[in-house]
C-alpha cells in the first residue's frame, strides 16, 4: 500500500522523485510544476495523460508570460512619472491636491 502523503505511487515509481529533481535543478514554482505534471502524467487516479499535460503546459505558459513581461525594457521615467509613496505630515488626513503640488515627501522604496 502506498503512503499517499510521503510516497505517493504516482511520484515514486522511478529511481528519482520529482521533488528531488526539482530541488536539485533549482527550478522555480512554475517550472517545478511542469516537471511534476509531466512525470505523473496519467499515473494519478482520476487524471488522464492529457489532463496532466495540459496542467504542465499551463505552468509553462505562466513562466513564459512572466519572462516575457520581465524582459520588456523599462519605461523611461521622468521625475513626474516615477511611482512611490506619498506621505503627509498628518497620518489622519488623506493626501490632497496641495500635497501633490508641494510639501510632500516622496519615497520610491530605494
Amino acid at each position: 500500500m502506498s503512503d499517499k502523503i510521503h510516497a505517493p505511487k504516482h511520484y515514486t515509481y522511478a529511481d528519482i522523485e520529482p521533488k528531488d529533481a526539482i530541488r536539485g535543478w533549482n527550478l522555480n514554482f512554475n517550472l517545478g510544476n511542469v516537471v511534476k505534471y509531466i512525470v505523473r502524467a496519467g499515473r494519478k487516479d482520476g487524471n488522464t495523460i492529457l489532463d496532466d499535460l495540459r496542467k504542465a503546459r499551463q505552468y509553462l505558459d505562466f513562466e513564459i508570460e512572466f519572462l516575457e513581461k520581465d524582459s520588456e525594457p523599462p519605461m523611461p521615467q521622468s521625475a513626474t512619472q516615477r511611482r512611490g509613496i506619498l506621505m503627509t505630515n498628518d497620518p489622519n488626513n488623506a493626501i490632497t491636491a496641495d500635497d501633490m503640488r508641494d510639501g510632500f515627501e516622496y519615497d520610491d522604496g530605494r
